[in-house]
């Protein structure tokens, strides 16, 4: 069979369009094909489908069967029916091309490339037919206050959420308010630029003009409006629930508040205070009466030091000196009774250890030439913290939490730890990922010199 007894379908003959591709006019002895699309451009809405016609014809001179298939990152919505001719040889053959693009946006607007290929079951060539297919630009934007309504007394936040469900990037403007100028609304990204398929969050702060102490709460609408550069505005609804400055239970805990200080007054002058005063009296004897005793043997010695000094000529008895020192005795223990420094405990001291954030080094307070007898601890990790906390008193440890344990943590002792001329220091194990480690320690107890 001669190239010229095949005429091409398209008004022309097929000798023209077969030499337009640049092959040569030999017939091939076994299958091949060739393809001719008309149009190779086309436009399609997303969402609506557009279809073309393929041509094949085997210029082989053996019966063919002949593939079909799209090529390029619009297959994945073209479709081609039917996928295989069986051709005679010079028997044309067509097929139709549906491009079917999605209404979402998977599909960027724009012109895309696509080429379809048949494959010869003969030989194993193949040839490409290209072409172009435009898909449309369209918008859908979907925009919502997340919460819709807030709660608030003199301010309330939420979101406002922007999906972009469109083929192409939009930019907005938002203006928020509403129509009684009850409320400001102030959104904090004004100008919005939201890519296909992309959505964005960006902060509203919604602030009643005017507050109010009693009553029934109030539902203030607003409303924020987004305009497109096309002119384009749609509008977002929320609304805010303002709630009085004094709430509902406010007075019922006032009077609750009050009716329970009065039964502790009552409590302690009645129960309370004659019992601490029993005790503390009682606590207070006994030490009197140990620390007077002491006093008393410290002045009978110094007396009797002073009667050998003085020999036994001085006309005194041993009963004489004994009781000359009881009564110099009791003297001092008078004097400090009524000066109210004969019990001596120690001063009370409380004081708060950091850590460095720069460097999480370790954080120390001296004792040395005095004694601190610790009763209380607090330990604070306010921001969470992750790794190991230990206080130290000198060498040792007296303490060791891990910071994921706790927030806020505290200690009292009955028998105070005693730091008698020795530091006391506290140092951490960070094992923050980003950040350095922040936590801290108070202390109470009381302090006197060695």
């Amino acid at each position: 069979m001669s190239l010229e007894e095949v005429e091409c379908t398209f008004g022309h003959t097929f000798r023209e369009a077969f030499q337009s591709t640049g092959r040569s006019t030999t017939i091939p002895h076994m299958g091949a094909a060739f393809v001719l699309m008309e149009p190779k451009s086309l436009v399609v809405n997303p969402g609506e489908q557009r279809s073309i016609q393929v041509s094949v014809r085997n210029v082989g001179n053996v019966v063919d069967v002949l593939r079909l298939e799209a090529l390029g990152q619009s297959s994945r919505w073209v479709e081609i029916e039917p996928r295989e001719l069986r051709l005679l040889p010079g028997a044309d053959g067509v097929a139709t091309v549906t491009f079917h693009p999605p209404r979402d946006a998977s599909v960027a607007a724009g012109r895309t490339p696509f080429a379809v290929r048949a494959t010869s079951a003969q030989e194993g060539n193949a040839t490409v037919e290209e072409g172009q297919v435009e898909v449309l630009p369209f918008l859908s934007v979907v925009a919502e206050m997340v919460p819709h309504t807030v709660r608030g007394r003199r301010r309330a936040r939420t979101e406002l959420a922007v999906d972009n469900r469109g083929n192409v990037g939009i930019d907005l403007t938002a203006a928020g308010g509403d129509a009684d100028g009850a409320v400001e609304v102030d959104v904090r990204d004004r100008q919005i630029r939201c890519d296909p398929g992309a959505a964005v969050l960006t902060r509203v702060d919604i602030r009643p003009v005017s507050t109010f102490w009693r009553g029934p709460v109030k539902t203030l609408p607003f409303k924020i409006d987004l305009s497109d550069t096309g002119g384009n505005t749609r509008s977002v609804e929320g609304a805010v629930v303002q709630e009085p400055l004094l709430p509902k239970w406010f007075v019922k805990a006032v009077v609750g508040a009050l009716l329970a200080v009065l039964a502790l007054v009552i409590l302690w002058f009645t129960l309370l205070r004659p019992a601490v005063e029993s005790s503390a009296g009682e606590a207070a004897e006994k030490e009197v009466q140990s620390q007077a005793a002491g006093i008393k043997a410290d002045a009978v010695e110094a007396a009797k030091a002073a009667t050998a000094a003085g020999g036994s000529g001085a006309g005194r008895t041993q009963e004489a000196v004994e009781q000359a020192a009881e009564s110099a005795a009791q003297k001092k223990i008078d004097e400090a009774l009524e000066a109210g420094t004969f019990v001596a405990k120690g001063d009370p001291i409380d004081f708060r250890l950091d850590i460095d954030p720069a460097t999480s080094d370790a954080a120390t307070r001296s004792f040395v030439g005095r004694v601190f007898s610790m009763t209380d601890v607090v330990l604070q990790n306010p921001r969470g913290d992750k790794g190991t906390i230990r206080i130290r008193r000198g060498a040792d440890i007296v303490l060791e939490v891990g910071l994921e344990n706790f927030r806020d943590l505290d200690y009292h002792y009955v028998t105070p730890l005693v730091f008698d001329g020795v530091d006391l220091r506290i140092d951490v194990d960070c094992r923050n990922e980003a950040g350095p480690c922040t936590p801290a320690v108070s202390f109470g107890g009381f302090v006197k010199p060695e």
